[in-house]
């Protein structure tokens, strides 16, 4: 498996990426999801909309997470 992680600052905000060329989110058993949707609300707690996450699934079966944070050095609004 080989995980690749890429970040870099774009009009002050940080965006990360993660690629994982592992088996994939298909092939596992992922449970509950409470994990993904409580990250997501935190960043919607403390961002609004400034900041976000999102899964990909890519069609050769990859995944990516991608992650975006405002104003970086961060500061809550």
């Amino acid at each position: 498996v080989l995980i690749q992680v890429t970040a870099h600052i774009a009009n002050g905000d940080l965006h990360v990426l993660v690629h994982d060329d592992g088996a994939g989110v298909q092939d596992k058993v992922l449970g509950s999801g409470v994990g993904l949707r409580n990250l997501g609300e935190r960043l919607h707690a403390l961002y609004g909309a400034r900041a976000g996450f999102n899964l990909h699934t890519l069609e050769n079966g990859e995944v990516e997470a991608e992650l975006w944070l405002p104003q970086f050095p961060l500061t809550p609004p």
